[in-house]
């Protein structure tokens, strides 16, 4: 899916992981903080993660994970 629809899913409390991520890894967002929470209890704010994270590789291949 496209970030788009990964961003709306987040917003709604789904995990959603990247093709680039590696096995295991998710993030979740938290709205009360606005930060994104990752599968090993780490978190980064929306600008630090995409700070990193540059190119159009970037706005699809989105997935669920359940």
């Amino acid at each position: 899916m496209n970030w788009e629809d990964a961003w709306s899913l987040l917003q709604k409390g789904y995990k959603v992981a990247h093709r680039l991520f590696q096995p295991g890894e998710w993030m979740q967002w938290d709205e009360k903080n606005r930060v994104f929470f990752f599968e090993d209890g780490g978190y980064c704010y929306v600008d630090d993660f995409w700070k990193y994270r540059q190119g159009l590789h970037w706005l699809t291949d989105w997935r669920i994970v359940q």
